[in-house]
C-alpha cells in the first residue's frame, strides 16, 4: 500500500535534524529493532501501557500490530497516529499524535520514545517540535497535551523547554503496578505561536485533510 491508496503514507514533517513519517509495512522492521534496542531503564517504569515489558519475541508481534491497528481504527474525530522518527533513514523512535472527539475538542494528546542509543542529544526536542508544528498548523488544533510520571524528568524537561504548562496532577497506575504522581501537561495555541519554527516543512498533508474532515 502506497500514498496512492492510503494519503498519510505521503506526509511528511522534516526538521533539520530528523524527519516524521508514518511507518509502511516495510519502514515497521526498522521500528521494532529500535524498540528491541531498548527505551528505558526498568525502574521506575516510565509507561502507563506495558508494552515494553515484553519479551523480544512479544515486541517483534505486538509492535506491528499495534501500527497495523491504528491505520484500521482511524476517524475523522478519533484516531491515533504513531510517527516513526528517522536520522539518516533510519528509525530511532516513535512521536504519536492522538486525540478523541476531535471535530468538537481541538484538542491532541501526544506521546513519544526513542531508543537508548540516540537519548541525550536533543532529538526529544525536535521530534516534540516537529510534531506540534502539524497539530497546530496542520490540523489547526487549538490545544496539545502530554503528561509523564513525576520522576521522568528528560520528558518533563522537553515539554517545559517547549513552553507547556503544568496542568494538575493524577494519580496513574503505571506499567510496573505501581501507582505515583503523573504530571499533566497543556499547550494552547497562543503559548505555541510564538515559538513557530521557520525550519520545520510539512509536506504531503492536503489529500489527507479530508480523512479528517478538515475541508
Amino acid at each position: 500500500m502506497d500514498a496512492t491508496s492510503w494519503p498519510l503514507f505521503g506526509l511528511r514533517v522534516r526538521t533539520p535534524r530528523l524527519e516524521l513519517r508514518l511507518p509502511t509495512d516495510d519502514d515497521l522492521p526498522g521500528v521494532i529493532e529500535a524498540a528491541v534496542a531498548g527505551i528505558h531503564n526498568d525502574e521506575p517504569h516510565p509507561f502507563v501501557v506495558p508494552w515494553t515489558l515484553g519479551s523480544e519475541e512479544e515486541l517483534r508481534i505486538e509492535v506491528p500490530k499495534f501500527h497495523w491497528r491504528c491505520r484500521a481504527e482511524l476517524t475523522a474525530d478519533n484516531f491515533m497516529l504513531p510517527f516513526a522518527v528517522f536520522v539518516d533513514d533510519r528509525v530511532i523512535g516513535t512521536q504519536g499524535m492522538q486525540a478523541n472527539s476531535f471535530g468538537a475538542l481541538r484538542t491532541v494528546e501526544t506521546g513519544s520514545w526513542l531508543t537508548r542509543g540516540f537519548q541525550g542529544r536533543g532529538l526529544g526536542n525536535e521530534m516534540r517540535a516537529a510534531i506540534l508544528q502539524l497539530i497546530f498548523d496542520g490540523f489547526g488544533a487549538d490545544v496539545a497535551t502530554s503528561s509523564a510520571r513525576v520522576t521522568n524528568t528528560r520528558s518533563l524537561a522537553v515539554s517545559r523547554r517547549i513552553g507547556y504548562r503544568e496542568n494538575g496532577t493524577k494519580r496513574t497506575k503505571f506499567a510496573d503496578d505501581t501507582v505515583a504522581e503523573e504530571i499533566l501537561l497543556r499547550l494552547d495555541r497562543a503559548d505555541w505561536e510564538p515559538r513557530k519554527r521557520d525550519d520545520i516543512a510539512i509536506e504531503g498533508f492536503s489529500p489527507c485533510r479530508r480523512l479528517f474532515a478538515l475541508d
